[in-house]
Protein backbone atom coordinates (compact mmCIF):
# COMPACT_ATOMS: atom_id res chain seq x y z
CA UNK A 1 0.00 0.00 0.00
CA UNK A 2 1.50 3.17 -1.27
CA UNK A 3 1.16 5.83 1.63
CA UNK A 4 -0.65 8.91 1.77
CA UNK A 5 0.39 11.63 0.36
CA UNK A 6 -1.79 14.90 0.42
CA UNK A 7 -3.04 17.35 -2.36
CA UNK A 8 -0.48 20.34 -3.68
CA UNK A 9 -2.56 23.40 -3.67
CA UNK A 10 -2.61 23.29 -7.39
CA UNK A 11 -4.04 19.82 -7.21
CA UNK A 12 -7.21 21.18 -5.03
CA UNK A 13 -7.62 23.74 -7.43
CA UNK A 14 -8.26 21.84 -9.84
CA UNK A 15 -10.24 19.42 -8.40
CA UNK A 16 -12.44 22.23 -6.61
CA UNK A 17 -12.94 23.64 -9.76
CA UNK A 18 -13.91 20.43 -11.24
CA UNK A 19 -16.73 19.50 -9.26
CA UNK A 20 -18.06 22.87 -10.58
CA UNK A 21 -21.33 22.06 -12.29
CA UNK A 22 -22.18 25.80 -12.80
CA UNK A 23 -20.00 28.69 -13.66
CA UNK A 24 -20.16 29.60 -9.97
CA UNK A 25 -16.28 28.69 -8.93
CA UNK A 26 -14.34 29.80 -5.71
CA UNK A 27 -11.71 32.55 -6.68
CA UNK A 28 -8.35 32.21 -5.45
CA UNK A 29 -8.46 33.72 -2.36
CA UNK A 30 -11.49 31.23 -1.31
CA UNK A 31 -9.32 28.20 -3.04
CA UNK A 32 -6.29 28.83 -0.68
CA UNK A 33 -8.59 29.16 2.68
CA UNK A 34 -10.15 25.40 1.59
CA UNK A 35 -6.83 24.34 0.89
CA UNK A 36 -5.41 26.17 3.89
CA UNK A 37 -8.65 24.41 6.40
CA UNK A 38 -8.97 21.24 4.82
CA UNK A 39 -5.14 20.63 4.68
CA UNK A 40 -4.62 18.62 0.85
CA UNK A 41 -7.20 15.70 2.52
CA UNK A 42 -8.52 14.20 -0.91
CA UNK A 43 -11.22 12.88 1.61
CA UNK A 44 -12.16 16.21 3.19
CA UNK A 45 -11.66 18.41 -0.75
CA UNK A 46 -14.18 15.48 -2.46
CA UNK A 47 -16.99 16.86 0.38
CA UNK A 48 -16.69 20.32 -1.15
CA UNK A 49 -19.35 22.19 -2.88
CA UNK A 50 -18.41 24.81 -4.83
CA UNK A 51 -21.63 26.05 -5.45
CA UNK A 52 -21.48 26.76 -1.40
CA UNK A 53 -19.72 29.49 0.70
CA UNK A 54 -16.61 28.14 1.78
CA UNK A 55 -18.32 28.38 5.60
CA UNK A 56 -21.31 26.86 4.39
CA UNK A 57 -19.00 23.83 3.34
CA UNK A 58 -17.01 24.42 6.86
CA UNK A 59 -20.02 23.95 8.79
CA UNK A 60 -21.36 20.86 6.81
CA UNK A 61 -18.52 18.75 6.94
CA UNK A 62 -18.06 19.31 10.67
CA UNK A 63 -21.88 17.90 10.97
CA UNK A 64 -21.18 15.41 8.29
CA UNK A 65 -17.16 14.23 9.07
CA UNK A 66 -16.07 14.83 12.42
CA UNK A 67 -18.20 16.91 15.38
CA UNK A 68 -16.32 19.26 17.05
CA UNK A 69 -13.00 18.32 15.73
CA UNK A 70 -11.82 18.66 12.07
CA UNK A 71 -9.37 16.71 9.85
CA UNK A 72 -6.75 19.85 10.70
CA UNK A 73 -8.04 21.57 13.84
CA UNK A 74 -8.53 20.53 17.52
CA UNK A 75 -11.81 22.33 18.46
CA UNK A 76 -14.57 23.99 16.95
CA UNK A 77 -13.06 27.26 17.74
CA UNK A 78 -10.12 26.79 15.21
CA UNK A 79 -12.94 25.84 12.24
CA UNK A 80 -14.89 29.33 13.34
CA UNK A 81 -12.07 31.59 13.54
CA UNK A 82 -10.88 30.11 10.27
CA UNK A 83 -13.97 29.98 8.36
CA UNK A 84 -14.80 34.04 9.55
CA UNK A 85 -11.55 35.10 7.76
CA UNK A 86 -13.51 35.95 4.61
Amino acid sequence: VAPYRPLDYYDTARFIRAGSLTDQSYDPRDLILVYGLLGGSGRYIAAVDPSLAVAENIARLLREVGGASGPNCGSIRCWSRMASIR
